[in-house]
């Protein structure tokens, strides 16, 4: 009886097989809490790439509209679409929202949302339907018109513009001609550090301004295109005997208004000049050009008149210039520009019960 009772107290004592016992009632709430935080952490995944997406789509929207505002708005959802999908999350896609155009504050608002599956993250979510949770970003752009264009190669100084259009066609060389006051006149060639003939200029900035006998620039065969469209030239309409693209494209000027920018001493902007740059853009004018007498990179050179013009252009090339007429001073926004105006554009924060 005693040896009984000593093994039933043995066998009271042995705890082998309990922790399997707690183990397998602890495995299924762990594999639970591992299921969910897979689902919590690839749901905040799939959020951030739909902000990547609203914040693109956003920008694109905002550019869209500070280039032309009268066909943004039909636009817009092209664009918001195609930036959103272009950062489109795993395993769904977003869609895009166009939430507001606000052309007055020149402000834009896109959202991007879907639908992400899981199963138990939708425990905690709240959401009718269980199978998925709705993830939404949202993102707000404005643009500011007026402040950059894309222009020509060269640029005026100042005291060579008149306050208005005179009306009568002249010749202007490339020169440095000072007017009274160290005042910058006379066309020059644009050092913006770039090599392209086709300059990004925005208002205040400072630059180089060159003269000389002639300008250096490259222009590639989709540029040459562009800059043709956008100005109504025709490339079949250029004389056989202008073979490369930047003969073509100064060719091209001839008979067409230019948004040609206007330089002024560093000295008349608000900032600090950064060394080497001696002068600044400080407007944009509206050039009629009527002839054009210029040498590009040493062996291109354009000598061309509109026929209707009796140009006074020089019979030699040691000097160059531009025969023409301004007609007034405009701003970015105005139908002058050889490309498309490039507004400035930026993310603005949105307030967090839009999120």
């Amino acid at each position: 009886m005693r040896r009984m009772i000593r093994h039933l107290q043995a066998r009271a004592r042995d705890e082998r097989g309990a922790n399997a016992v707690l183990l397998a009632m602890l495995i299924v709430p762990m594999m639970g809490f591992g299921a969910l935080a897979l689902d919590i952490s690839a749901q905040h995944a799939e959020r951030t790439q739909l902000q990547q997406g609203a914040d693109a789509a956003a920008l694109a929207v905002a550019l869209a509209c500070g280039e032309d505002s009268s066909t943004c708005a039909g636009t817009s959802q092209g664009i918001g679409d195609e930036f959103v999908a272009s950062n489109a999350g795993i395993p769904v896609d977003g869609a895009a929202t166009i939430e507001e155009i606000d052309f007055t504050g020149k402000r834009v608002t896109v959202s991007a949302d879907a639908a992400f599956p899981h199963f138990f993250a939708s425990l905690i979510d709240g959401d009718a339907d269980p199978s998925s949770t709705y993830v939404r970003a949202i993102a707000t752009a404005e643009w500011e018109n007026g402040t950059r264009a894309t222009v020509v190669p060269f640029a005026i100084g100042e005291c060579t513009v008149p306050t208005s259009g005179n009306g009568s066609s002249e010749y202007i060389p490339i020169e440095n001609k000072t007017c009274s006051g160290s005042v910058p006149g006379g066309f020059g060639w644009l050092e913006d550090g770039t090599q392209s003939c086709i300059k990004d200029v925005a208002l205040l900035d400072f630059t180089t301004i060159t003269t000389g006998n002639t300008g250096k620039c490259i222009l590639s065969n989709e540029d040459l295109v562009a800059a043709a469209d956008q100005i109504g030239c025709s490339l079949s309409s250029v004389p056989n005997k202008y073979k490369t693209n930047i003969e073509k494209l100064f060719f091209c000027f001839i008979g067409r208004t230019l948004l040609v920018p206007v330089f002024n001493l560093a000295s008349q902007c608000p900032t600090t000049p950064p060394a080497g740059k001696a002068y600044c853009i400080t407007k944009f004018a509206a050039f009629e050009v009527d002839g054009v007498h210029v040498k590009v990179n040493g062996n291109e050179q354009i000598d061309a008149c509109e026929p209707a013009v009796s140009c006074s252009l020089p019979n030699n090339w040691g000097e160059l210039g531009f025969q023409g007429r301004f007609i007034q001073y405009v701003t970015v926004e105005d139908d002058w520009t050889l490309g498309p105006p490039k507004p400035k554009i930026k993310l603005v924060p949105v307030p967090d019960h839009l999120n």
